[in-house]
């Protein structure tokens, strides 16, 4: 039904050539557009791209609210449409995902380079990747944006089942295109990328060390810019773990007395290898994974060390926030967002009262280290 929708769409639009378009600024404003059979809406600079960028034949219906993501280890403003997904880079600029490089890998299919040096007739070779584009293909990439919309081409054209039909298609770093004879002898679908790399996402496994008194864990690969560590610990005596990146200082992640389980934050370039270092005199545990994002995470509770999902601030600069802190010990709350830290809190033992935060661009989380039940809560 979705592909008959598609190709419904796209023959109102089939002799309509859309012009490239320029990477939209973050900073377009437009107002809520929501459709009814999703029951999502887009807005701001999302809803320009889709607009300017084709509209539903191009991008599809809106399949998830806007929200922050991990995209390639980097946290981003994302959205994803039922042919795409769309992302505000750190420089304001709205781009599209590398979404035929994802499905191909999902599919066990990564990706080559291909032998073409030189470009048969009617087609256009590209050296980056060894794989030329050829006939409808190459009109409609040429003619609809090329290189920033689509990408380089990552395959030749060849033939699998879609819906229980054979197609001619060939991926592109960013999209999949399609050839549809029941429509016109050139007529050129794009692929449904963005729901199925979602249906096919494999979730992502945390990476778990565990043993008995000092060791050094094996070397891995940070999953993210922020990265959360949990830790347990049975023994009497100290606990303290360092972690030893390939790129930057060490970092003292944990330091305490006794039995202990808390989270952590480790930031750094995603890929990173780290050891770490653990010394305890009992048994312990270490759990490593993305931090996720939940934007309800703008108020956070708990009880111990802590770290928050990621989420999007309210509004940049200062905000009023309630603290509380029933322990005995240091409570310290740090604010971490894309551009800079903020010390929201660093006192001992038991605390309750009011303090201004201070937001900046997004996305942030929360860092406690506490020893007792706390909370952080806008203050109006």
């Amino acid at each position: 039904m979705q592909r008959l929708i598609a190709t419904l769409c796209l023959i109102l639009v089939a002799f309509i050539a859309l012009a490239a378009i320029p990477a939209a600024p973050a900073t377009a404003q437009a107002g809520e557009r929501c459709f009814a059979e999703t029951n999502l809406c887009i807005s701001g600079a999302m809803r320009t791209y889709w607009e300017r960028g084709g509209g539903l034949p191009v991008f599809g219906l809106p399949i998830t609210p806007q929200s922050v993501e991990l995209v390639e280890g980097q946290p981003l403003q994302a959205q994803w449409f039922e042919r795409d997904r769309l992302e505000i880079q750190p420089d304001g600029r709205v781009t599209t995902g590398r979404l035929g490089v994802e499905r191909l890998a999902q599919m066990g299919t990564p990706w080559q380079p291909g032998s073409t040096t030189t470009a048969e007739p009617g087609c256009a070779a590209f050296a980056e990747t060894g794989h030329q584009v050829c006939g409808a293909f190459h009109s409609y990439w040429r003619t609809n944006g090329g290189l920033e919309r689509f990408g380089l081409p990552v395959t030749g054209a060849f033939t699998i089942e879609l819906e229980g039909r054979p197609y001619t298609v060939q991926f592109f770093e960013r999209r999949r295109f399609e050839l549809h004879p029941d429509i016109g002898p050139n007529a050129v679908l794009l692929g449904l990328l963005g729901t199925e790399v979602r249906a096919n996402a494999a979730p992502t496994q945390p990476i778990s060390f565990s043993g008995s008194g000092q060791q050094v864990t094996a070397e891995f690969a940070l999953p993210a810019h922020f990265t959360q560590i949990t830790f347990s610990h049975d023994g009497q005596r100290n606990f303290i773990v360092w972690a030893y990146p390939s790129s930057g200082s060490e970092e003292l992640l944990a330091n305490t007395i006794g039995a202990y389980n808390g989270t952590t934050l480790l930031t750094g370039a995603p890929g990173d290898r780290v050891y770490l270092g653990v010394q305890a005199d009992g048994a312990w545990t270490v759990q490593i994974s993305a931090v996720g994002f939940d934007n309800r995470a703008v108020s956070f509770s708990g009880r111990g060390d802590a770290v928050s999902p990621l989420f999007t601030p309210p509004a940049q600069g200062p905000q009023p926030y309630a603290f509380s802190h029933d322990g005995q010990r240091n409570f310290v709350v740090w604010l971490r967002c894309a551009d800079r830290d903020h010390l929201a809190q660093n006192t001992i033992g038991h605390a309750s009262g009011t303090a201004v935060v201070r937001f900046e661009r997004g996305p942030c989380l929360w860092e406690v280290r506490g020893d007792g039940n706390w909370s952080i809560t806008p203050a109006r």
